[in-house]
């Protein structure tokens, strides 16, 4: 399995920052002990009034990483309570659908075959009045969301809702119990050491939640802190359970550390009452040389049964020592294994100045184990180094099985569903260019700059 990192190879860390923006990750905090301006963000989102967010004036003109970033950054400074900004409901948002983007299509006499006869409607039972492809699989329809913003841009962000939601929530709870030990004068530990804060996170006021497990301790041996988290929630009236844990290795010089952060939340199926049990898993392995870009690979699947704990891997493409494991979509649940992927898998790479956001970023799914090859968008971010001008170029196509993929895309598919269909791969790919409109804080789609 290598790692993902997107079409266009290695970071642009040489493209220059934006001479109008401020440093988004400006901070008192260190990385020595938390890594400081970590999210999983796509680097098209940006902030909207119904965002969660530092402040009003953070609305404006901001990209979503800074707002997600500016947040964790003051819950771990003391300066945002987590009890404010804590939802439940963030761990188990699901992955969304741009209405632009591969829509449910009735057609009639198919140019590759027979007519694939009509399903019932799941509604009503209902013969359905014509034959249909299924949502999702007909890539970018249109070229706008319906206002300026392009399609790949909104799918990209619809598509990452619930892996951006869960690590964000994830990494503002651990910053919590960071800021918990603060609050009452529990200090970091010693070498060796750990220190309990399952009390101070119950007595913190956050709703919702109870905790089983808070702990803070440091490696013998090594400078390396691990933050173990275990708590109760509520979800439609039934018990859930979360589990959180990060291993974060500073380096010599402050801004420099690797780590991984991992999650499993119990679920149900589509989110429904009486639906069948299930439990996100996730990973987020992240490093970064001081002053340099910062490096991400975020991988999250569905597992079937409640309280299912993914397999973890040594991915050589990201980490060569072994001590950040991640999970691992080659064990999929295809002959009943217990511990595979049944569900949706993605998986979000990136490597981006964190100032800016520009770089090369890469995201694939895949809606079940049994698909032969996942749906992946690629995204480069740039910045002029003269105007400060921020543009972006997206491309959307297929890419080989999760278990094998490197975030590339290999061509486009056709047909993925209809009569004659044999998924073959064609050297296409759909492509849209688009800039930021520094007064409405927007990306927009270029004049012709739409090939779909």
């Amino acid at each position: 399995m290598t790692g993902i990192v997107g079409l266009f190879g290695c970071s642009s860390s040489s493209d220059s920052s934006d001479s109008s923006s401020t440093n988004q990750n400006t901070t008192s905090q260190s990385s020595t002990e938390f890594p400081i301006g970590l999210a999983v963000v796509p680097p098209t989102e940006r902030s909207t009034a119904s965002a969660r967010m530092v402040s009003a004036a953070a609305a404006t003109n901001q990209s979503q990483y800074a707002t997600v970033t500016g947040k964790v950054n003051g819950i771990l400074a003391g300066t945002t309570a987590l009890s404010t900004e804590f939802d439940v409901q963030m761990f188990f948002q699901g992955m969304g659908r741009a209405p632009c983007y591969g829509p449910s299509l009735y057609y009639q006499n198919h140019p590759d075959g027979s007519d694939i006869p009509p399903a019932n409607d799941p509604m009503t039972g209902a013969p359905e009045p014509y034959s249909g492809l299924p949502g999702g699989d007909l890539g970018i329809w249109e070229a706008t969301d319906g206002s300026s913003t392009p399609c790949a841009a909104a799918q990209l962000n619809s598509q990452m809702v619930g892996i951006s939601q869960r690590s964000q929530m994830a990494l503002m709870t651990l910053a919590g119990m960071r800021a918990a030990a603060t609050v009452n004068s529990i200090a970091m530990p010693a070498a060796g050491a750990s220190a309990d804060l399952t009390a101070a996170m119950n007595d913190a006021g956050i709703v919702g939640a109870t905790f089983t497990t808070a702990s803070i301790s440091k490696n013998a041996t090594a400078d390396t802190w691990t933050y173990t988290l275990g708590f109760a929630v509520s979800v439609n009236n039934a018990a859930r359970n979360v589990a959180v844990n990060l291993v974060h290795t500073p380096g010599t010089t402050d801004g420099d550390f690797i780590g991984v952060l991992t999650y499993y939340i119990d679920h149900t199926a589509n989110g429904a009452p009486g639906s069948a049990d299930s439990t996100y898993n996730g990973s987020l392995f992240y490093s970064q040389t001081a002053g340099g870009p910062l490096t991400i690979n975020a991988r999250e699947g569905d597992y079937p049964g409640a309280g299912t704990v993914a397999p973890l891997t040594v991915d050589d493409a990201l980490d060569t020592t072994g001590d950040y494991l991640v999970i691992d979509p080659a064990v999929t649940n295809t002959g009943g294994n217990p511990g595979g992927w049944s569900g949706n898998f993605n998986m979000f790479g990136a490597v981006f100045d964190t100032d800016t956001l520009a770089g090369n970023y890469a995201y694939a799914w895949q809606a079940g184990p049994g698909d032969s090859h996942t749906r992946v968008m690629n995204v480069k971010i740039a910045v002029d180094s003269i105007t400060g001008a921020t543009s972006g170029d997206a491309f959307f196509g297929f890419g080989p099985a999760m278990a094998t993929t490197d975030g590339s895309i290999s061509g486009m598919i056709c047909n993925w569903a209809g009569p004659g269909s044999n998924k073959a791969v064609n050297p296409y790919a759909q492509r849209q260019q688009f800039n930021l409109n520094t007064t409405s804080g927007q990306f927009e789609l270029i004049a012709d700059g739409s090939n779909i």
